[in-house]
């Protein structure tokens, strides 16, 4: 079974475009992880997840942030063009990326954007619990890229919000770093006049499964076939 994957894609129109034609923006990220959040707040807030509206920041890695409108996710900040993460560079300024790629062969400028970015390219660990504690221990340089950690990521939080014009009825954060209560703590303090934050962390995508299957069976949602 196949539930929300990956390329889920229910974009608008409008949110395709890139700014150069021939390269279209796609709908990549932690689709199953984050809908299941969405769904899971909605239901605890007393909102109906068709009718709601919710952005929900996956924080880990990679970090990718989406926003729900009437039950679909209608745009998506993937991990490759939005706020770094623990380990992703992010998007990043193209006239100072373009020529690393003439200096490093393909592979290695994956590596670097992929694993090897992020606050582990700044901090040499991937591990939010251990920067945190360097930072509490006085390093003061390290609180200086938390900080703009913290900064890019409410960024795009902000800049979804503006798809709906501002209306937003709730902001999860998921994912491993919603664990940290000082990221949680950071955000709120920067979006929290958009809309209530509500953190979930951890992944969730088995119960995810289970539970989208469980509305199929129950006719909540209709049973799709793919064909390749």
């Amino acid at each position: 079974m196949i539930y929300d994957p990956v390329t889920v894609d229910e974009f608008e129109e409008v949110a395709r475009i890139s700014g150069l034609k021939g390269i279209e923006r796609k709908s990549i990220g932690h689709a199953l992880n984050m809908r299941a959040v969405a769904m899971k707040v909605a239901g605890e807030q007393g909102l109906d997840y068709q009718k709601a509206t919710l952005i929900v920041a996956h924080l880990g890695g990679g970090n990718t942030i989406s926003i729900h409108h009437h039950g679909k996710m209608i745009d998506l900040i993937s991990d490759d063009e939005g706020p770094f993460s623990t380990e992703r560079t992010g998007g990043l300024p193209l006239k100072y990326l373009m020529p690393l790629c003439y200096e490093h062969p393909l592979k290695e400028m994956q590596r670097l954007y992929k694993r090897e970015g992020g606050l582990k390219s700044y901090a040499g660990t991937s591990d939010a619990r251990e920067i945190e504690a360097r930072i509490t221990a006085g390093d003061a340089e390290l609180g200086k890229i938390y900080d703009a950690y913290i900064y890019q990521i409410a960024k795009g939080i902000g800049g979804l919000a503006t798809v709906t014009n501002g209306l937003v009825d709730v902001i999860a954060l998921t994912g491993g770093v919603a664990y940290s209560e000082i990221v949680v703590k950071e955000l709120t303090k920067r979006v929290g006049f958009i809309a209530p934050i509500i953190a979930i962390p951890g992944e969730h995508e088995m119960i995810a499964l289970s539970k989208g299957a469980e509305r199929v069976v129950l006719g909540q949602e209709e049973l799709k076939q793919f064909h390749y």
